[in-house]
């Protein structure tokens, strides 16, 4: 199941940074995921937000971090949308989210940290 596709069907998406900067064409804008937050994402959910509310658009989404330690490896999003009713999550896609996280977190546990937090 595509991350597109987890969206249409659930209403949230898990992204790892590295997918984010990849989709974004960010790689050689940002070298920070706090300059990505700041100047991106913010920016993009206070926009979105206020236009939801002022009935100008008709979603807009909330996220929170995946973090190990102060390392944040992705970020979970829920689309918030005035055509969307909140529906019972199905099972699949359950374990999709739970099995998409899991991996993206035991893949960071496996890597070596360096002083700097680079990995080796």
């Amino acid at each position: 199941m595509s991350t597109a596709h987890s969206f249409k069907s659930t209403g949230f998406l898990y992204i790892s940074i590295s997918d984010l900067r990849g989709k974004m064409l960010l790689e050689k804008k940002y070298s920070r995921y706090a300059q990505i937050k700041m100047y991106v994402i913010d920016v993009a959910h206070k926009e979105l937000k206020s236009l939801y509310e002022a009935g100008n658009c008709d979603l807009y989404f909330n996220y929170s971090e995946d973090k190990s330690g102060r390392t944040v490896n992705g970020l979970k999003i829920v689309i918030i949308s005035k055509e969307r009713q909140p529906e019972p999550l199905k099972i699949d896609d359950l374990v999709y989210y739970i099995r998409t996280w899991l991996m993206t977190w035991l893949n960071a546990a496996n890597k070596r940290k360096t002083r700097y937090g680079l990995t080796k």
